[in-house]
């Protein structure tokens, strides 16, 4: 078993070397492995509300998890005791410890200071992983806005010329007396490519 020291430098390290764009997911797994490891005789989970989608739910124990539910108020119903201490910063997200032994979900000083220093790590490394989502959706957006103005430029190109030109060639068809038939179709060509030129602005 690590000591809390080395465990607090693994949530150091690991908040450090986790990708940009490592889904929530992956980081509560990755911390929660950490907790794992420092906590072997105690079942750990975490609980993090997803928007409008299902929370992410990552558990690790040391016995079978029949029962298990996704419920916020007990991840772990068949235990005696569950803890459950806000992960700070993330509406709503939750760690839970679980044992049969009271004392193993309320540890001594050194492992309560590793409980609370893993709430903050995991609270950072969730709302870093939140704020990166929130950049690439708006990259995303800001993309595809400059994809439709570029669309919207080389449509209005031609669109100008068609409706330059229909408008010439229906204002000759009736100074010169063409038939008009034609120069109803050249009047319907140019009202169509305005049309389509208004709704492209």
């Amino acid at each position: 078993m690590p000591t809390v020291g080395d465990a607090i430098d693994r949530l150091l390290v690991a908040s450090c070397e986790l990708a940009p764009d490592a889904d929530i997911e992956r980081i509560v797994d990755t911390f929660i492995a950490i907790a794992a490891d420092v906590l072997p005789d105690v079942t750990i989970g975490a609980r993090v509300p997803a928007g409008e989608g299902a929370p992410v739910i990552v558990r690790r124990s040391v016995r079978s998890l029949e029962g298990a539910s996704d419920d916020a108020a007990r991840l772990f119903p068949s235990f005696e005791h569950e803890r459950i201490v806000d992960i700070p910063g993330e509406g709503g997200a939750t760690l839970h410890l679980a044992a049969n032994d009271r004392a193993r979900v309320y540890p001594d000083a050194p492992l309560e200071g590793f409980v609370g220093r893993f709430v903050m790590t995991i609270g950072a490394a969730i709302h870093r992983a939140h704020v990166q989502a929130k950049i690439m959706h708006t990259c995303r957006l800001a993309s595809f806005g400059q994809l439709a103005a570029e669309i919207v430029h080389e449509l209005n190109n031609p669109l100008t010329s068609i409706v330059a030109y229909s408008d010439y060639l229906h204002k000759k068809a009736l100074r010169s007396g063409s038939d008009s038939a034609d120069a109803e179709r050249l009047a319907r060509i140019s009202q169509s490519a305005e049309r389509i030129r208004v709704l492209s602005r």
